[in-house]
C-alpha cells in the first residue's frame, strides 16, 4: 500500500488516530487504529461481483470505512453506505471525496433493519 496520514477522530475524544491508506491508485481509504481495518475480503467480493459485470446502483450494509462501496463506485457503480455507527461517517464521506468518488458514493448513519432510504 502508499503512504498513509493520520488525523485525530473528532467524535472519540483523541482516544483514536484515523490513517490514511492507498487502497488503489487514487483510492483513499481512512481507517481507525487501533480498530476495524479493511483486509482483502471487500477486494475479493469486489472482484466477486464484477465478474458479472458492473451493477448500476449497490446498497453497501454495514459499510464501515467504505471499502467495498468505493471499490465498486470507482468501477462505475452508484453506491449508498449505510452503517449505525455513527463514528464512521465523516471518514468514510471524507474517504470518497478525496477519492474523486463524492458524485458515485453516499454514506448515511441508519440501522439497516428501519433503514427507509431512497430505493436503491
Amino acid at each position: 500500500m502508499g503512504r498513509c496520514t493520520c488525523a485525530s477522530d473528532p467524535l472519540a475524544r483523541g482516544a483514536r488516530r484515523w490513517e490514511r491508506h492507498a487502497a488503489a491508485r487514487d483510492l483513499w481509504v481512512w481507517q481507525p487504529r487501533p480498530g476495524y481495518r479493511f483486509s482483502c475480503d471487500p477486494v475479493l467480493l469486489a472482484g466477486w461481483v464484477l465478474e458479472q459485470g458492473v451493477p448500476q446502483t449497490v446498497l453497501d450494509v454495514g459499510t464501515g470505512s467504505g471499502i467495498l462501496g468505493l471499490l465498486l463506485a470507482r468501477a462505475g457503480a452508484r453506491v449508498v453506505g449505510i452503517d449505525a455507527l455513527e463514528l464512521w461517517a465523516p471518514w468514510a464521506r471524507r474517504s470518497a471525496a478525496e477519492s474523486g468518488l463524492s458524485d458515485r458514493y453516499r454514506f448515511e448513519v441508519a440501522d439497516a433493519r428501519a433503514w427507509d432510504g431512497p430505493e436503491v
